[in-house]
């Protein structure tokens, strides 16, 4: 593997983030936030801002500007007409875009994300609008966040969540995350599919410019409901993590970063 000067120290696996974001939390519940949209005005600016906006530009800036093919399309076809979740780690921010354009490939995306997600000054709507679901805080905003969960599955829409949580850049490996999250779809009786991110060589110029995304896709997984929800959640997130952990050993070539374990010193 070609090696980056870069060393980027951590001590947590599973809480170190390495994005930069520096945006604000916001709290989310069921008084202050709104879901799911019905009216018809609001609903006809959501198309057109996700199908005439931002669909042309992720698509425009994924593939030219960093070159994102995906791998294993033939694997979901089953599940057209079938709204479904796809868990993928966390390596660019990027990754909040890729299942819209690269994966969705015109169907609508909706994106389980942090809550300061809907907290930037002036984008709150923006974002809404095109389908971002924040996690909520609150039993109450729960409540919503679960019915919206099921309006999107019964319109046949993805919903995508990166159970990593943090974006560690360029990272080459599979981190370990919880299974908490695959509880949604056993909830639901809802397919999964997994989805891998590794880095291969830019096409030109590989000496200089930064390792190109290649996108990998697993076949569906259904919750087996002969299970507990415990049970059936860890089974879920089990044959996700394997496929990921098999994709990432093998089909990475390039390492841009060096990741080294540095034990945290007590305050």
């Amino acid at each position: 593997m070609k090696r980056h000067k870069k060393i980027i120290y951590y001590s947590d696996l599973l809480n170190d983030d390495f994005s930069g974001s520096r945006v604000p939390q916001k709290k989310i519940n069921s008084k202050n936030f709104k879901y799911i949209h019905k009216g018809k005005i609001y609903r006809f600016w959501s198309w057109f801002l996700y199908y005439f906006f931002a669909s042309p530009i992720v698509a425009i800036v994924t593939f030219f500007g960093f070159n994102i093919i995906v791998k294993g399309r033939k694997n979901v076809r089953s599940l057209k007409k079938k709204g479904y979740f796809i868990y993928g780690n966390h390596t660019r921010w990027i990754d909040m875009a890729i299942p819209y354009v690269n994966v969705g490939q015109g169907r609508r995306v909706a994106l389980v994300a942090n809550p300061a997600a809907v907290g930037i000054k002036g984008l709150g709507a923006f974002v809404n609008m095109l389908g971002i679901l924040p996690l909520p805080q609150t039993f109450g905003g729960a409540k919503n966040f679960l019915k919206a969960m099921e309006y999107r599955l019964d319109h046949h829409n993805i919903i995508a969540i990166y159970p990593e949580a943090h974006i560690w850049p360029f990272y080459t490996k599979i981190r370990p995350f919880s299974d908490a999250s695959f509880g949604y779809p056993v909830s639901f009786n809802a397919p999964v599919v997994a989805m891998c991110t590794v880095y291969k060589k830019a096409f030109f110029f590989p000496k200089i410019r930064k390792p190109r995304m290649v996108i990998y896709l697993s076949k569906p997984f259904y919750p087996d409901l002969s299970l507990s929800k415990v049970e059936a959640s860890k089974k879920l997130h089990d044959q996700c993590y394997d496929f990921m952990f098999q994709i990432a050993s093998t089909k990475n070539e390039v390492e841009y970063y060096d990741y080294v374990f540095k034990e945290k010193k007590d305050q």
